[in-house]
């Protein structure tokens, strides 16, 4: 009896920390899952990426923006708004906008799909949002380290903020790492 005294304390110490690792484990590949997208170990990656209609659409004009990166309210505004797109007209047939407005409403920055994008709502007020996304509180402090004027404005590759593609190198697949950076004429960020 005093034999199982003795190794019952260590042993079930040991099989509650090897259920403790397991069950943590598990949790943190739930969360990196739902937060990044599949295989992603870091960073901001929109799991909506690559949705063809979005990418076809938007994309023939400039990068097609994640759906993440905007709250409803902005996107709705936007697709109101079609015939005058930034002084362009970029209107739709109704069913590709009403398609269109689905995915975006779907993947907003204040929809329950998107993960970590939900900071991109942080200081904005969600009835009146901005829709440009480098007027967000969120944006214009992750860039904030950023010479705009001599890093972006009088850079000639890339010209402005919204030219996410000049400087994320994998801006177009949703991924905004801060290792993804290189900063044309300038050199990695991180480095």
């Amino acid at each position: 009896m005093k034999l199982i005294t003795k190794i019952r304390w260590p042993l079930g110490g040991a099989l509650l920390s090897s259920a403790l690792v397991i069950g943590l484990s598990g949790f943190a590949q739930q969360a990196q899952s739902s937060w990044w997208g599949e295989g992603h170990e870091e960073g901001y990656r929109a799991k909506n990426a690559g949705n063809p209609t979005h990418i076809e659409e938007c994309g023939a004009c400039h990068i097609a923006y994640p759906a993440q990166l905007l709250p409803k309210a902005a996107w709705q505004e936007i697709l109101s708004n079609l015939d005058n797109h930034f002084d362009e007209d970029a209107s739709l047939d109704d069913a590709t906008r009403d398609e269109l407005a689905s995915f975006l409403m779907k993947h907003a920055s204040d929809s329950e799909n998107a993960g970590k994008f939900k900071k991109f709502t942080r200081g904005i007020e969600l009835q009146n949002p901005p829709i440009q996304i480098t007027e967000l509180k969120y944006f214009e402090r992750k860039h904030d380290e950023i010479n705009h004027q001599r890093m972006v404005i009088n850079n000639p590759d890339v010209g402005s903020f919204s030219q996410c593609q000049a400087c994320h190198e994998k801006a177009e697949q949703g991924i905004f790492d801060e290792d993804t950076v290189n900063i044309p004429n300038f050199g990695r960020w991180d480095d």
